[in-house]
């Protein structure tokens, strides 16, 4: 949630680009309490918004670019420069916007 909210703020001021795929969409803070029995409870606290950017919980936030990775690559440890989509996406996003 905090990277989601840290994107979110950054393109709001034109300052990042999104690429890859629709995020989780983790837009709340929330608090645990542990009770005396060992059990606890979650509750919601606080909702994330930024100046621009509409609460996101439960929707994500869409990239700029939608890049999948490529079948068989998502997860593989460690993924290579030349096998990630995403990352070859950025690159070119990037060197196109510094010219």
């Amino acid at each position: 949630s905090a990277a989601e909210l840290f994107s979110a703020a950054l393109r709001d001021y034109d300052k990042a680009t999104l690429v890859g795929t629709t995020t989780y969409g983790k837009g709340v803070m929330q608090e645990t309490y542990e009770l005396s029995d060992g059990s606890a409870i979650v509750f919601t606290t606080a909702k994330y918004k930024t100046i621009k950017t509409p609460n996101f919980d439960g929707i994500g936030l869409k990239p700029d670019y939608e890049v999948s990775l490529n079948n068989g690559t998502e997860g593989s440890n460690p993924l290579t420069n030349e096998a990630d989509t995403q990352f070859r996406k950025a690159i070119e996003v990037t060197l196109a916007k510094i010219g």
